[in-house]
């Protein structure tokens, strides 16, 4: 055989098994930090599991597709990056809520540090970026390979009016609750304080927050027992993928 067809049939072996996650050069999936559900299953360690738990891109569109009016027939998509990993010992994230094709605006994005409490308990808190209404001053930051690379926590308008904690309810499967009054949250005129609420497992992100007006009466709650039901989407096919900034 000579050297000409040695080296075709090498390239095309190396074509064949190079990862299908593979893409071309330039280009930066900001889901490669994150872990996939059958990862997260696999893992021993909560603190851990419930962090990558939240990580990911998740969307609604199944259930979305299926119902005529109202929320829950709207695609939404959440997408929750790590930031700062360089902070050792720390767990940080980005998160964005956006509706599905319009990430200009999101319809909240938050900091948040998770603090482990106990060993099946882990607190939430949530942070406000700097100068977040001036108009896309944040466009899209998550999609970085180190998102907010040029803020430290000390730049952070911290939440505290409540607070938000994780808690273990059976294996690979955790509730996030508000404790106390419900926590100021500015989404619409009509939804401006909220008791937040997500059931969380490696597949899935269960959405089921109440919200309330400034007089603290009800004006929205998701419907049990599901809620809106986010589902993860294939860290190999992230949604909005663009060129190293």
């Amino acid at each position: 055989m000579n050297k000409f067809c040695i080296l075709t049939i090498l390239g095309l072996f190396f074509i064949a098994c190079r990862p299908q996650s593979a893409l071309p050069k330039g280009i930066y999936n900001y889901l490669e930090p994150t872990k996939t559900g059958a990862e997260i299953e696999a893992m021993d360690n909560k603190f851990e599991k419930v962090y990558y738990m939240l990580l990911g891109a998740f969307s609604n569109e199944e259930q979305a597709s299926a119902i005529e009016e109202g929320d829950l027939s709207i695609p939404q998509q959440i997408i929750t990056v790590p930031i700062w990993r360089e902070r050792k010992g720390e767990y940080w994230y980005y998160s964005g809520w956006f509706v599905a094709g319009n990430t200009k605006k999101p319809l909240t994005q938050d900091i948040v540090k998770l603090v482990k409490r106990s060993r099946d308990s882990f607190e939430m808190q949530f942070f406000t970026l700097p100068d977040e209404t001036e108009e896309n001053l944040y466009f899209e930051e998550w999609k970085k390979p180190q998102p907010f690379a040029y803020l430290k926590p000390k730049d952070l308008v911290p939440t505290t009016d409540c607070q938000n904690y994780a808690i273990e309810t059976s294996p690979n499967q955790f509730e996030v609750l508000s404790i106390g009054e419900p926590c100021s949250y500015e989404l619409s005129s009509n939804r401006q304080y909220m008791h937040y609420e997500l059931r969380l497992s490696p597949h899935v992100i269960n959405e089921l927050t109440v919200y309330f007006n400034a007089k603290m009466d009800t004006t929205y709650k998701n419907p049990r027992p599901d809620g809106i039901i986010f589902k993860r989407i294939d860290k190999n096919k992230a949604p909005y993928l663009n060129k190293k900034g």
